[in-house]
C-alpha cells in the first residue's frame, strides 16, 4: 500500500489545508488499536447504484419527454452527493498553485519540495476493478494493480468523471496515510469517488423550477391574487414537498452517497431529496439546451441564447405536478406559519416579525429561535432578556395601549427548536399564531 505523510507545522499558508477541509469529517471514523487512536477515511458505499441511460429515459417518458437524452454525464452527475466526491490529496495530480517565486507548480510537487509530503508511487486502479468480471481489453492484473495501455492514462483526474463505468481507463489514486488519517482503498463492489457533485446542477435547477412553478400557477389560477400564488408556490417548491415527489418517483434509488451519509438516512431525507430533484431538473435543462434547433425563422440560431431546455423542463415539471400534487389539500391547507404570522402582524401593527436566537446553538436540540414583535425601536442590539411574553397582554389592543404609554416594546410571540434554523423559525411562528388566536 502506498504511503502519504503530511507535516503541517511549517507548511506554506497558501497551500495549507486542514484535514477538516480535505476530508469530510463525517466519513472519518476512529479506531483504537492497542491503545493507539487511528482515524480511518472510508467513504465507499456498496449500496450505491449508478443510474443508466435507459432508466433516465424511462423517467422522462413517464412525465411527457419522449425523446432520447443527449448528454448522459449530466444526468449521472445529478445523483452525486458531495459526500461521494474525490479529495484532492487522493490523486497524484491536482490544481496548479504558485510558490513564493510565482512559478506555477503542481500542488503535490510544491508540497514535496517544502518537505510536507513524502510519497511513494501511487497505484493505478481502473474503473473495471469495481467488478472483477470486467477487466478491460489488453489489461493485466497484478494483485490490486490493474493496468492498460490506454492513452487515457494521461487524462487529468477531472476528466475521469466523464468516463463510462465499463471503460478500460485507469484512475491514479493514493491510498495509505494523510497525516494520522488512514485512507482506505476502494472495495471491488463499490463505485469510485467522483470529481464533481450535483451542487452546481442544483443551483440551476432551483432557478428553473421557481420560474416554471410561478408560470404554472399564473396560468392555472387566472383570477387569484399575488398573495395566493406566492403562498402556493412556496408550498409547491419547498424542499420537503419536492423531496416527497422525488421519493415517489424513485429517484432515491440512484442517489450516490458516502457510507456515513447513508447511515444518516440521507437517502430518505426529504430535504436532501428535494436538492436531488432540483439537480435532476438542472441536468435536463442543460442537456436540451445543448441541442441544435433549426426553426424556419432562425430564432434559435440568431436570437435565443439557449436551446429548448426550458420548454423540456416545463413539460416535465407540469406533468410531475399533475401526477403527484394533491391540489385540493394544497388549496385548503396553509402550513406556512411564517406567512400566516406575517400577515397577522402587518395587519395589526404595520411591521413584520423579527427573529432572534433565544440561546446559542446546542448540539442536542439545534437552534432555539424566538419570534418577536418589535415596536418603537430597532431590533439590533436587543436580545431575549429585553422582551415581554405575549401572555402578559390580554389582546392586541393591550399591546397598543402599552405602546402609547412607553413608546417602545419587544414582545416575545413564540419559540421553536430544531436542528434546521428555518424549521425552528417555522415552529416558533406556529406557536405565535396559536398564542394570538
Amino acid at each position: 500500500m502506498s504511503s502519504l505523510f503530511i507535516e503541517s507545522d511549517n507548511m506554506n499558508s497558501n497551500i495549507h489545508r486542514s484535514k477538516r477541509n480535505v476530508f469530510s469529517e463525517d466519513d472519518i471514523r476512529v479506531e483504537n488499536k492497542n491503545g493507539t487512536e487511528t482515524l480511518i477515511y472510508d467513504p465507499y458505499n456498496p449500496v450505491n447504484k449508478m443510474i443508466t441511460p435507459r432508466e433516465i429515459e424511462t423517467i422522462l417518458q413517464n412525465y411527457g419527454i419522449n425523446v432520447p437524452i443527449n448528454h448522459f454525464e449530466l444526468y449521472k452527475r445529478a445523483f452525486i452527493h458531495r459526500s461521494y466526491t474525490k479529495s484532492p490529496l487522493l490523486y497524484d495530480t491536482s490544481t496548479t498553485t504558485n510558490d513564493e517565486s510565482g512559478k506555477g507548480q503542481n500542488a503535490t510537487e510544491l508540497l514535496t519540495s517544502k518537505g510536507a509530503l513524502h510519497l511513494e508511487p501511487a497505484k493505478r486502479v481502473p474503473s473495471c476493478y469495481a467488478d472483477p468480471e470486467k477487466l478491460g481489453k489488453g489489461a493485466t492484473r497484478n494483485g490490486s494493480l490493474c493496468t492498460t495501455n490506454s492513452e487515457c492514462d494521461r487524462r487529468s483526474p477531472e476528466e475521469f468523471d466523464d468516463l463510462p463505468d465499463d471503460s478500460n481507463h485507469t484512475h491514479t489514486i493514493r491510498t495509505g496515510y494523510c497525516g494520522n488519517i488512514q485512507i482506505m482503498p476502494k472495495p471491488y463492489n463499490c463505485l469510485p469517488l467522483f470529481t464533481k457533485s450535483n451542487e452546481r446542477l442544483e443551483f440551476v435547477g432551483d432557478g428553473v423550477l421557481e420560474c416554471i412553478t410561478k408560470l404554472y400557477l399564473y396560468r392555472r389560477f387566472p383570477k387569484e391574487n399575488e398573495g395566493f400564488m406566492t403562498e402556493k408556490k412556496i408550498a409547491l417548491v419547498k424542499n420537503e414537498a419536492i423531496g416527497r415527489i422525488a421519493y415517489e418517483m424513485g429517484l432515491h434509488k440512484w442517489f450516490i452517497l458516502s457510507k456515513n451519509t447513508e447511515e444518516k438516512q440521507t437517502r430518505t431525507n426529504l430535504k436532501k431529496l428535494g436538492c436531488l430533484f432540483e439537480s435532476f431538473l438542472g441536468a435536463l435543462f442543460l442537456d436540451f439546451n445543448k441541442i441544435k434547433v433549426h426553426d424556419e425563422d432562425g430564432w434559435f440560431d440568431n436570437v435565443f441564447l439557449t436551446g429548448p431546455g426550458f420548454q423540456m423542463v416545463q413539460i416535465f415539471v407540469e406533468n410531475v405536478f399533475e401526477k403527484h400534487v394533491n391540489w385540493i389539500d394544497l388549496i385548503r391547507n396553509d402550513d406556512n406559519y411564517k406567512n400566516i404570522l406575517q400577515v397577522k402582524i402587518q395587519k395589526a401593527f404595520k411591521v413584520t416579525p423579527d427573529y432572534l436566537e433565544v440561546s446559542p446553538y446546542n448540539n442536542e436540540i439545534g437552534y432555539y429561535m424566538g419570534v418577536y414583535l418589535c415596536l418603537g425601536q430597532s431590533i439590533h442590539g436587543l436580545n431575549h432578556s429585553c422582551s415581554i411574553p405575549i401572555q402578559q397582554f390580554v389582546s392586541i389592543q393591550d399591546i397598543h395601549n402599552y405602546m402609547s404609554i412607553h413608546g417602545k416594546v419587544l414582545v416575545f410571540l413564540g419559540e421553536g427548536k430544531h436542528k434546521i434554523k428555518k424549521k425552528a423559525e417555522q415552529i416558533a411562528c406556529e406557536s405565535a399564531v396559536q398564542a394570538l388566536g
